[in-house]
């Protein structure tokens, strides 16, 4: 297996929902361990940077048994980027370090280079924007500086693959690559953008999605607020969360990758506070304490589950399970067939950084600077 291939799997949910009888009000709490299913072992999936799309595509055992807190590495400032996963390892930013850290709490490495953005996947290692208005390489085992780019500006989110080159969006709208051309493409760019590997999509203050490749925007889509959170690029459509205005609801909608017209779009019962997360149902959080589950290919709503608070994550997903932390500081574990609710962990502080899911572990962080596992005690 090659390197390349290994970095860039990523947690894919099967359909089967292993936690117990399904709830006719979309939420429930069990006091029974979930049951363990055996399942293959994950197939890799030959792709080039899959993890850019937003989208999860490898297998990721649940936690089993009875969940807890395994582990906790301190990072020193609160975590705000999305965490990464390459299956074997977690990455992420905190207090202007890029760190890694293995499925057992052991860290790998940690490289201070005033890291200011998320990171980005790639053959050699990870890159990741600085306040200095570059983009930084850091080397895969060791976390050492590889490279380093001009940014043209502070960029938005993560850098992704693009033409097999890297590409990032500035927060002034302007797409830069690494092989050294730069086009402005809006007038702004928010969140976490995602790639299909021949462009890349981003969302802006003002409501655009753009699709842009080499030199030029392709296209530009209006939907009717700010764009909130990351986008998800797969089979064929890029999804996108939007705010509300003049006393609307904000929403979701699914927009096609080759011309930018709209799919679908679903209103939610407030606004979103985090994007989409994608698997065989597509899971969006609003400030009302929704977290809503929706058919990918419709919109159509197949369910709806509530927590007590706003959810202060995006969603990540297990084989059988679907996590998101909440502002009443937990973790939450729901099905994705009908959103009941499973389990509840308290971790002691506000889940911010989205959560990925390893080796029976879902790693989060939070707002008190730490990362921690929940996983089997």
């Amino acid at each position: 297996m090659s390197v390349l291939s290994t970095w860039c799997r990523c947690s894919v949910l099967a359909v089967i929902a292993a936690c117990g009888p399904k709830s006719t009000e979309h939420r429930r709490t069990v006091t029974a361990p979930p049951t363990v299913v055996a399942a293959p072992v994950a197939e890799q999936v030959d792709s080039d940077f899959v993890w850019h799309t937003g989208a999860r595509k490898y297998d990721a055992t649940d936690p089993g048994g009875s969940p807890g807190v395994v582990w906790r590495v301190e990072i020193g400032s609160a975590l705000v980027h999305p965490l990464v996963t390459d299956g074997e390892r977690v990455c992420g930013v905190g207090a202007g370090s890029v760190f890694c850290i293995d499925a057992d709490g052991n860290e790998i490495w940690r490289s201070r280079v005033e890291a200011v953005g998320g990171v980005g996947l790639r053959e050699a290692g990870v890159a990741v924007p600085t306040t200095n208005d570059t983009i930084v390489d850091l080397e895969r085992l060791r976390g050492t500086i590889a490279n380093t780019h001009v940014a043209g500006g502070v960029a938005s989110g993560w850098p992704v693959p693009v033409g097999g080159e890297l590409v990032w969006v500035t927060q002034e709208g302007k797409v830069v690559s690494e092989a050294g051309w730069m086009a402005p493409a809006s007038d702004s760019a928010v969140g976490w953008p995602a790639s299909d590997g021949l462009h890349i999509y981003f969302g802006t203050k003002t409501g655009e999605v753009v699709a842009a490749s080499r030199a030029r925007a392709r296209w530009r889509a209006v939907l009717p607020g700010s764009i909130v959170g990351g986008l998800v690029a797969a089979d064929g459509l890029v999804y996108a969360a939007y705010t509300g205005e003049l006393g609307r609801p904000g929403g979701v909608a699914a927009l096609v990758a080759e011309s930018g017209d709209i799919a679908w779009r679903t209103p939610l019962t407030d606004d979103p506070t985090a994007g989409p997360a994608l698997s065989h149902v597509l899971v969006v959080p609003d400030r009302s304490g929704e977290i809503v589950g929706l058919d990918p290919a419709t919109g159509d709503i197949s369910w709806r589950a509530t927590v007590a608070g706003a959810p202060s994550t995006s969603a990540a997903f297990g084989r059988f399970g679907v996590y998101i932390g909440n502002a009443d500081g937990r973790l939450h574990r729901f099905d994705p067939d009908d959103g009941g609710e499973v389990w509840a962990v308290p971790l002691g502080a506000t889940p911010s950084a989205s959560p990925v899911v390893i080796d029976g572990k879902v790693v989060v962080g939070l707002t008190d600077g730490s990362v921690v596992a929940v996983g089997t005690r």
